[in-house]
């Protein structure tokens, strides 16, 4: 492991060769928590734009306020580290990562159990930077535990409001991020959820006029998971009919509301639509899409992606109801049809892909490609829960399936995401595939 570090005696060694030689020597730090900490904050720390949003902008101004919190230091040394780590093939720092997971672990059990109203900010940040290292690390089982107390601390603290603007970033980051989360029914969120009220949370833009309806969405598909539990040996209540007919009118009435919402927006705020097609047709790696989307920046392209992705869970647990309807004596007339629904589904996977070059670095906000350069991993980051989504599609085409898993393997050894590459072992397992890589 000491392989990996320039020993002290080898440090002075050169630094005395340098000075017999004259040259003024300037040792290089092999403090490399202190590395791992700025390409964390490089890479991870998104300041806003006047008029965007940001992304844990929060930290610095919170770790001023709180120098000496253990909890919220060693979780941030842990998610730090990992990050690092991933993006190095130096074993070590995979060690000392490991290392610094555990003692930020304990120091989050201690917090917890010694919980006081005036370090509640940074127990949130620190249980919420945790998740992020599990996310980082691969190990997103270990997610539902900490989201779980993360839910119930936000309870705990629900009547009282934010006592900064550091604690009203970090509220409004969680809220989104559950909010987001919640939208897939259960299947990643944390149990609770259902009982906590996103719509107490800060009041900061993110989508104006559909907020409400990615709250229906939730809604929607919870309903939806718990039907079909109740249901689970095939005998159908009146009552279970009755509650079935009602979400699905509520599910359709949304999905209207969110095919419509784009057409009430000023061109200006629509995403910039760049061609592929050059002189021999569309570019043979995305013969499934004609175009990519650029952005103003990172946060404008998640909005996006958001709605996109909202967009294919609901339909997704359309489709669902609908297949619970056929089983039961109910006829429900549905204003869509199945050919309908799945194009609704093809469309938004089709956006979701037009938008991860921009994502991930390789296109500008003008769409223009981005050769030698190298954007944030934050992008990437977003990204893996995006195409995990679009893989929820059930007859997507080969070739973009196999595109995704192309994607999730550079999210994953590029970027050090290593939720993408659960994600890719998840999908090449349940759908069979040969990726050529």
């Amino acid at each position: 492991m000491n392989g990996d570090f320039p020993s002290r005696t080898s440090q002075t060694t050169l630094s005395r060769q340098a000075a017999a030689e004259g040259h003024f020597n300037i040792q290089p730090s092999t403090d490399w928590l202190q590395h791992a900490m700025g390409y964390f904050f490089r890479n991870f720390v998104h300041t806003p734009s006047p008029d965007g949003l940001g992304y844990l902008q929060f930290l610095p101004d919170l770790l001023s306020s709180q120098p000496n919190n253990l909890c919220l230091r060693d979780s941030l040394n842990a998610v730090a580290m990992t990050s690092f780590a991933n993006v190095s093939s130096t074993r070590s720092f995979h060690f000392r990562a490991d290392e610094l997971y555990s003692i930020a672990l304990r120091s989050l059990s201690v917090a917890l159990q010694s919980s006081s109203g005036e370090d509640d900010a940074a127990l949130l940040a620190a249980m919420f930077l945790i998740q992020k290292r599990e996310a980082l690390s691969g190990n997103v089982n270990a997610m539902k535990p900490h989201e779980t107390g993360l839910i119930q601390l936000l309870r705990a603290k629900a009547p009282r409001k934010p006592q900064s603007e550091p604690e009203a970033g970090l509220l409004w980051t969680i809220h989104a991020r559950l909010q987001v989360r919640s939208m897939d029914g259960g299947k990643s969120c944390a149990d609770g959820l259902d009982a906590l009220d996103l719509s107490n949370g800060p009041a900061r833009p993110l989508q104006s006029g559909v907020k409400h309806m990615f709250g229906n969405v939730s809604k929607f598909c919870r309903e939806m998971k718990l039907l079909t539990r109740l249901n689970a040996d095939g005998l159908y209540s009146s009552s279970s009919i009755i509650e079935l007919s009602r979400a699905l009118d509520m599910a359709f009435e949304t999905e209207r509301e969110l095919a419509a919402w784009p057409s009430t927006l000023l061109p200006e705020q629509l995403p910039r639509e760049v061609e592929l097609a050059g002189p021999d047709g569309v570019c043979p790696e995305l013969k499934f899409i004609n175009r990519v989307y650029a952005f103003p920046e990172l946060q404008d392209a998640c909005r996006w992606a958001v709605y996109w992705t909202s967009r294919i869970q609901l339909l997704v647990a359309i489709g669902e109801g609908l297949d619970l309807e056929s089983r039961t004596a109910m006829r429900y007339e549905s204003p869509l049809s199945r050919e309908a629904i799945n194009r609704g589904m093809q469309s938004a996977a089709d956006s979701i892909c037009s938008a991860i070059p921009f994502m991930i670095g390789e296109v500008d906000s003008e769409g223009c490609p981005l050769i030698g350069q190298r954007g944030q991993a934050l992008g990437a980051y977003f990204a893996t829960r995006f195409i995990h989504i679009v893989n929820e599609v059930p007859f997507l085409s080969q070739q973009q399936r196999l595109w995704t898993m192309d994607c999730l393997l550079k999210l994953g050894q590029v970027w050090g995401i290593g939720a993408a590459l659960q994600s890719r072992t998840q999908m090449i397992q349940r759908f069979h595939l040969v990726p050529i890589i």
